[in-house]
């Protein structure tokens, strides 16, 4: 067989390429360069399937197709690492080295810079030396084994050729790494009272829903993608009972669905540590479910390629290191065990002992422990950061992917652990599932000719060499001094900062306190840099109540504003702008003035005479309920829409604009309000406290028990079709749904509401996402939420879904919080992304924070219940290092000056300038902002640009085009939303068409899809059919059926139902992928056609199902 040779013809021709891509420079950095390949490996003879003992057949080679895959990273021509993947149950050690002997040949790698990794697929052959008479329990007749020792040498031959041929096709690239997020492994331990007790889907156990994946780009242009690295955390077991020919199982898929929707490119997938979990469902006919698993991950590639901004740039190859651990078992047994295993009914332990008696008489010894390799890659990145990756071999439970990330993740250094890796020794379990016993703890280390289960000590052995290798200490617990004074005495704002722990690398600094601010409840920054403050003053039930016959509701909110008048960072000068106001929630900057929510209105307010006390005072929106303190009215967030959106607080009303228009009924909604027109709406969602979005407008909320909403359905839309059945209008973002726990550092005090809730999400309130760069909080979105009766703010990561959001506790926070005090008088209830970055808390600080509605009267009269009302905080929390950043001031800047403004990577300075944008109407603003749209550096700037625009009623049609063309899928389906009115729905159609594997862009694009237009029709079906499984996707898109055009999307859809191969054939040029419709989307356009009494849809209906 002839191979490539190491450096081919196609690879030095690639040195013109490395020459202009390199700066001229004396001693310029080698350039990052990859290459990548893929060969079948699948068996051409009949070879015995591996992966469940009762498997007594050989796989025949027609059926199904196996692949290997390589990647090889370097720097200029010399190839520095290389991974290879491939579509087997497991790596012998002999194996592995092998063909590490023939790569180092061809290459001249070291051993540190070499790894191969399993897909653990369940539908491959057995290899020499791997799992045989020790797997299916009984002997191999001579020709199984000479298949299986023929084809692992024929395997030698294959990885050999690939590696070698993925090193020729070296060229600069942009390597780029980050995660996403799929739903599909399940945990599969079932543990009752401290023991396993079997093996079948456990909703609760322990999972890692992480897909950490590289991606390779050409460095000349970073759309070209030239392959992917990535791993999933799951078996490949999707077959129950297994098949009996090859097959790739959703591994196989994935990498499929990658190549298919990239051509030219190649898509490496390996096992993460999920030797615990198996996908969901498991089924005889699984190949609908493979397939969708394989588009759920390919769809996360696709996410992390159009959101750049959420990677690590690598920045160098990786430096690889090695290590060999021992590993002991927990016992050593002897002759006598031996014999009684024989003797037993278990026909498999049986069988293993003879095996281990004719060993003994064959002077062997039984084994105390084996030998274990630890590997890692250790990748640079932008700005200081760093990724290691980490190389497990064996069978490795989830716990050590999350643990290794909890304790050894940092803002600045990340970990990303693959299972399966370079040998395949046993099952790597935990020390508590070695006490929990089980399948993966005892009976399957037979098949790995192993006497005993692991040692306890085996998951410290493991972890601490991973963290000598990767160069990171463990995060240790902070040393937490107690409270300096008794729990009824306040601290100083001094002693209250000394409080206050956050994780290292982040400091906490005070900006405010009293007497200059008292009960902050929400902040806001105007142009000149000053910060507005919202103080309820009057909490609980008036500003002069504290008991049984004091006087209810006595006025005493106020609205200040705070300067700092030295530019040190803390606000030394207040002033009082509005006083004796009801119970205000929050305050907006709006124009020369500023908006405040307090029930049952919402008014504006305006200094007109410049003596700093408003004297205009206009009730804008009335109607609000004027319920405990708690459920009112709140939060004025700005929109990319144009709007203010704003948190219903679960009391509802009729809302009734100044503007005379009809009123509106917001039970069980939020709502959005034109500040411009006076216009209000509905919003889906019930946002008891805190609406807040990203920057590509996802908006977000939550109520006391439930820290994170995501609300992704559009009200609007869903109003077109009265017969459609829509889901839940938010969704639960948290995996750990609900009133999760808390990890307080303060004193848990007496309850009186909820008492059986202590240390869990009880008064969450106030959240927001971190909106800026100044944190260096990793590349995912960070969201914060308070929870004010456990005295801390709790952060979430999170992950795109979808066309929605996932998120779990920050890495290193699984058990701590990260911003938290040992003052159980400190309340923090509202947090903001700073302009400066930083971000900002307001602590109200009281002694008791809960509603006297829920506290007995009893103890009413003991508590001093408005205890603090005259304290109040406004911490910022910065980086430990360097110079505090500094609030901007946008005051003196004209259109131009604002224009650029909205490149800063702040979410709030952007905000700021695009309102003032509108406050200020320019026509010297109009081009720049067109030219901002087409061209701007950050995407969040174009997008900014094209609502801007929109909102000066100059955003024309080709600007719309040009954002449908945009790179981001964030600016692209804003885009869509702006196309109504600007341009057909069945244009909108041909340019979005091949955009759409983004759920989001796809969620807005099914919006507007409500003609008859014949593309726009036709697009709306294949809509339903690919992202059949995304049910926020599917509900917006059947809100465009009606109708007129019910018909002519029915169609196609029973074409395929009936025939895929002619439907495939009709609509084939845009995915040739799609599969026939659910049932029960049939069933609801049958329903739809009976509704509207549209025969002709009926007709078809029933033709297609008689």
């Amino acid at each position: 067989m002839k191979l490539l040779c190491p450096l081919s013809t196609a690879a030095a021709s690639l040195l013109f390429l490395w020459a202009v891509i390199l700066p001229a420079a004396e001693n310029p950095s080698p350039v990052l360069t990859a290459g990548l390949a893929k060969i079948d490996i699948t068996p051409r003879v009949p070879v015995r399937m591996v992966g469940y003992a009762s498997r007594d057949y050989e796989g025949q080679p027609t059926k199904g197709r196996l692949f290997a895959r390589a990647l090889v990273i370097g720097s200029g021509g010399k190839a520095e690492s290389l991974m290879i993947t491939a579509d087997l149950l497991g790596i012998p050690r002999s194996l592995s080295d092998r063909v590490f002997e023939r790569v180092e040949k061809r290459l001249g790698l070291t051993r540190e810079q070499f790894a191969i990794s399993a897909t653990h697929t369940h539908g491959g052959p057995s290899l020499s030396q791997y799992m045989q008479e020790t797997h299916f329990c009984a002997d191999l007749t001579k020709e199984q084994k000479k298949h299986i020792d023929e084809y692992t040498d024929w395997l030698v031959e294959r990885f050999e050729e690939i590696a070698v041929e993925a090193a020729g096709k070296l060229q600069p690239a942009v390597l780029r790494w980050g995660e996403g997020y799929a739903s599909f492994a399940m945990n599969r331990r079932v543990i009752q009272n401290g023991k396993w007790i079997g093996m079948r889907p456990n909703p609760t156990g322990s999972v890692d829903h992480r897909v950490p994946m590289l991606t390779v780009a050409r460095a000349d242009d970073e759309h070209s993608i030239l392959g992917v690295f990535l791993s999933y955390a799951c078996h490949c077991t999707s077959y129950a009972p297994p098949r009996d020919s090859f097959h790739g199982d959703w591994a196989e898929a994935a990498s499929t669905e990658i190549e298919r929707r990239h051509p030219g490119s190649v898509a490496l997938v390996a096992a993460g540590c999920g030797a615990d979990a198996n996908p969901d469902p498991r089924t005889a006919r699984a190949a609908p479910f493979i397939e969708k698993h394989g588009r759920e991950i390919a769809s996360q590639v696709d996410w992390l390629l159009a959101h750049r901004e959420s990677s690590l740039t690598l920045t160098s190859p990786p430096k690889g290191k090695l290590r060999t651990v021992s590993l002991p078992l927990a016992t050593q047994p002897g002759r006598e065990d031996f014999v009684k295993w024989t003797q037993g009914k278990d026909k498999r332990r049986a069988y293993y002992g003879q095996m281990w008696l004719d060993r003994l008489d064959a002077g062997q010894t039984v084994p105390k422990s084996f030998d274990y390799l630890v590997q890692t890659w250790r990748f640079a990145a932008d700005q200081e950061r760093c990724l290691t990756t980490v190389f497990l071999p064996g069978e490795v439970v989830s716990d050590y992917a999350l643990r290794i990330r909890d304790e050894l993740d940092t803002d600045a250094r990340k970990h990303w652990v693959i299972g399966y890796a370079n040998e395949s020794p046993c099952y790597i379990t935990t020390a508590q599932q070695n006490a929990e016993g089980g399948y993966e703890v005892e009976q399957s280390m037979i098949s790995y000719d192993k006497t005993s289960p692991l040692a306890p000590e085996t998951e410290d052995l493991i972890v601490g060499a991973v963290a000598e290798l990767s160069g990171g200490e463990p995060n240790t617990p902070q040393t937490i001094p107690p409270r300096p004074l008794p729990n009824d005495q306040p601290l100083s704002p001094e002693q209250g900062l000394a409080s206050m722990h956050v994780p290292a690398g982040f400091k906490v600094e005070l900006a405010a306190a009293e007497p200059l601010v008292m009960d902050p409840v929400s902040l806001d920054w105007g142009p000149d840099g000053r910060l507005w403050v919202a103080e309820m003053r009057d909490y609980p039930n008036g500003f002069t109540w504290n008991g049984a016959g004091d006087p209810l509701n006595e006025p005493g909110g106020r609205i200040k504003v705070l300067t700092d008048t030295d530019g040190d960072g803390r606000y030394d000068k207040a002033e009082v702008f509005l006083d004796g106001l009801h119970y205000p929630s929050s305050v907006k900057v709006w124009n020369r003035g500023v908006l405040v929510t307090a029930a049952p209105e919402i008014f504006y307010a305006e200094d007109t005479d410049g003596d700093g006390k408003a004297d205009l005072r206009e009730t804008w929106f009335s109607g609000f309920a004027r319920s405990n303190q708690q459920h009112r009215v709140n939060s004025l967030a700005w929109g990319l829409d144009n709007w203010l959106h704003v948190a219903n607080g679960d009391g509802g009303g009729l809302i009734e604009s100044e503007k005379g228009r009809d009123k509106v009924d917001i039970r069980g909604f939020d709502l959005r309000i034109d500040p411009f027109s006076r216009e209000i709406q509905p919003l889906l969602g019930r946002t008891q406290c805190g609406r807040y979005r990203n920057d590509w407008g996802d908006w977000f909320g939550c109520n006391n028990s439930n820290p994170l909403w995501h609300y992704p359905l559009p009200w609007d839309r869903l109003q077109r079709n009265a017969n459609l059945t829509a889901p839940r209008a938010f969704v639960d973002v948290p995996r750990e749904p609900g009133a999760a726990p808390v990890y307080p550092l303060s004193e848990t005090l007496a309850r009186f509401n909820q008492p059986d809730r202590a240390n869990r999400f009880t008064s969450a309130c106030g959240p927001t996402i971190y909106r800026d760069r100044v944190l260096a909080l990793g590349t995912a979105e960070n969201a914060f939420v308070c929870e004010p009766v456990h005295n801390l703010v709790s952060r979430q990561v999170l992950t795109p879904q979808g066309a929605t959001f996932s998120s779990e506790r920050a890495p290193g926070e699984s058990k701590s919080e990260f911003f938290a005090s040992t003052d159980t008088w400190s309340r923090p209830v509202s947090v903001r992304t700073g302009p400066d970055g930083a971000l900002w808390i307001a602590d109200m600080y009281r002694l008791v924070i809960e509603h006297p509605e829920w506290i007995p009267k009893e103890w009413q009269d003991k508590l001093e219940l408005r205890a603090g009302h005259d304290g109040g905080r406004i911490y910022r929390v910065v980086p430990a290092s360097g110079a505090s950043p500094k609030v901007p001031r946008f005051d003196a800047l004209d259109a131009a000056g604002l224009v650029d403004q909205l490149e800063s990577p702040n979410g709030t300075v952007r905000d700021l300038a695009h309102q003032m944008l509108l406050w200020r109407p320019s026509d010297e603003a109009v081009p720049r902002l067109q030219e901002k749209a087409r061209s701007g550096k950050n995407p969040a700037a174009r997008l900014h640009a094209l609502c801007v625009l929109d909102g000066l009623g100059k955003l024309d049609a080709d600007t719309v085009r040009a954002a449908l063309a945009d790179a981001h899928p964030g600016v692209v389906r804003h885009a869509v939303r702006l196309s109504v009115g600007r341009m057909g729905a069945g244009e909108l159609a041909e340019i979005v068409a091949s955009r759409l594997d983004d759920a989001a862009v796809a969620l807005e694009v099914a919006g507007v899809l409500d003609t008859k237009d014949e593309a726009a029709t036709r697009l709306l079906a294949a809509l339903l059919l690919r992202h059949r499984d995304e049910p926020y996707v599917t509900a917006v898109a059947l809100s465009s059926v009606n109708r007129d055009n019910l018909k002519a999307v029915l169609d196609p859809l029973l074409l395929a139902y009936n025939d895929t191969h002619a439907f495939q054939k009709r609509l084939g040029d845009w995915d040739a992928n799609l599969q026939a419709p659910p049932d029960q989307l049939i069933q609801t356009l049958a329903r739809f056609a009976a509704m509207w009494k549209v025969d002709a849809a009926i007709d078809a209906i029933v033709a297609t199902l008689a």
